[in-house]
């Protein structure tokens, strides 16, 4: 589909220009089939495994290990039974030695994270979900896997004629406007980011993009374009929305736990796993590792 295309090259150009290397660059080609061109998308393959996919090996490994602490404690019913003080001391013993699987973000993809939601604003892109972003593991840790990075495929479901107004509705597909009603769904941003946004022009943007948006679709990127910069700007200055180096640790564990506060306040945000609407990728089963 020649428009699929486009608006994965689109998004590949714009995430360049602002220095999103964890978005996977995309072009169009012609390929010949039967003696005829064909127009094809080419992406540049990510690594890694899907974030659905991997919750599902986790979630199957640690059921694994229920079991096995199940049974194991079945074996001790008879000494829990003639010693009751003793069961908490079992069952930490049980647990120590069967351990589950912890899932667990690093800055720098916490970070990522934060950065794709601001680049799916501004590109409309309504189908974000976990299984159209990859993210590569450390399981150097048996027993506690770290996301060290992500990367985002499939921007199929980008761009068109969404108003900034619309964006900010919170009524469509999964897009997730910046404030809800109990807070900032987007707490903190890498600093290098938030500069290379702000310095952005709309012209830069017109420009990259003239060859493959229609006038109508361009009016629309630049006025989403404008508003996540405005609202990005107010919520800086008022100390709601913190910029953080990439490498500032204490910082993305505190953004980290404004996230988890949020979730469990169950405002609906993106991160939440209690609206079915907007899927479970972000926080549901994953902790922060410094």
């Amino acid at each position: 589909d020649v428009n699929l295309s486009d608006r994965n090259v689109s998004a590949s150009r714009l995430a360049e220009d602002l220095g999103l290397d964890f978005v996977m660059k995309s072009k169009s080609a012609i390929l010949s089939k039967d003696g005829k061109g064909v127009r094809v998308n080419m992406m540049e393959s990510a690594s890694g495994t899907t974030l659905s996919d991997l919750k599902r090996e986790i979630a199957t490994a640690n059921s694994k290990v229920d079991d096995i602490r199940s049974a194991e404690l079945a074996k001790m019913q008879q000494v829990i039974k003639k010693n009751p003080e003793k069961i908490k001391e079992i069952e930490d013993f049980i647990n120590n030695n069967f351990k589950r699987i912890e899932l667990c973000y690093t800055p720098k993809a916490l970070g990522q994270i934060m950065q794709m939601q601001v680049f799916d604003l501004i590109i409309g892109n309504v189908d974000r979900h976990a299984a159209n972003y990859h993210v590569n593991v450390d399981k150097s840790d048996p027993y506690k896997w770290l996301i060290t990075d992500i990367q985002a495929i499939d921007n199929d479901m980008s761009f068109g004629n969404m108003s900034a107004d619309e964006m900010e509705s919170g009524e469509i597909g999964r897009l997730i406007p910046i404030m809800r009603k109990n807070g900032v769904t987007i707490p903190a941003l890498d600093e290098e980011f938030y500069d290379n946004l702000m310095n952005y022009s709309v012209e830069e943007l017109r420009k990259s993009q003239f060859d493959l948006r229609s006038e109508d679709e361009l009016d629309a990127l630049e006025s989403r374009f404008k508003r996540v910069k405005e609202s990005l700007a107010k919520l800086v200055e008022a100390g709601d929305v913190k910029l953080i180096k990439k490498d500032d640790s204490g910082g993305w564990k505190t953004a980290f736990e404004s996230l988890q506060k949020m979730r469990n306040e169950k405002n609906g945000s993106r991160y939440s796993s209690d609206n079915s609407r907007q899927d479970t990728y972000f926080l549901s089963g994953i902790g922060f590792a410094e």
